[in-house]
């Protein structure tokens, strides 16, 4: 949508031409994208010049804010307020002696009958870092069996689970 167009997106007519609504897809469970984006209003509803995306768990309370970056317009962040469905594991692989998380350790959360995988690294986004530690949604899942470390070098370790609904730090060196 062309900025001129469309009023909300302002009237500069070097940057208007790239304005457009925001979009939001939804993972169905079987490996395809619904279009949400009419449904939510506050996000889509919004026309700018969006490029950059986080996302992170700002108040710490297990689901993942949006904030995100704009050219010729402020920054915005979206809290969710949705209500709370399921439950959720956020996972940091560390190493104490380089002080510092391990980006490309890929790590297994076994919950569930299910596994969920993810690789430590901020870059999601065009221009913009998210948050360094992995999260998962584990649904009506109430605990984690084991998590599963592959570290950069190919040493794998296993690290016992626990609880939902925490922020996990394991180090490398520690798991069996």
């Amino acid at each position: 949508m062309r900025a001129d167009l469309d009023p909300r997106a302002g009237s500069d007519p070097l940057w208007g031409s790239y304005a457009e609504p925001n979009q939001f897809f939804l993972g169905d469970g079987k490996g395809r994208f619904v279009d949400m984006s009419k449904n939510d209003d506050a996000f889509c509803g919004t026309v700018e010049i969006t490029r950059a995306l986080v996302l992170a768990d700002l108040d710490e309370d297990g689901d993942l804010e949006m904030v995100v970056g704009n050219c010729r317009g402020p920054a915005r962040i979206y809290e969710n307020v949705t209500e709370k469905a399921g439950n959720w594991l956020q996972v940091r692989a560390i190493d104490k002696q380089l002080q510092r998380d391990v980006y490309g350790a890929v790590i297994w959360v076994h919950a569930g009958g299910r596994v969920v995988r993810r690789t430590v690294g901020p870059g999601r986004s065009y221009i913009s870092s998210s948050m360094i530690a992995c999260h998962f949604g584990l649904g009506p899942t109430e605990s984690v069996d084991r998590v599963e470390i592959r570290w950069p070098g190919g040493e794998k370790e296993t690290f016992p689970g626990g609880k939902c609904n925490q922020l996990m730090t394991l180090a490398r060196g520690e798991g069996r």
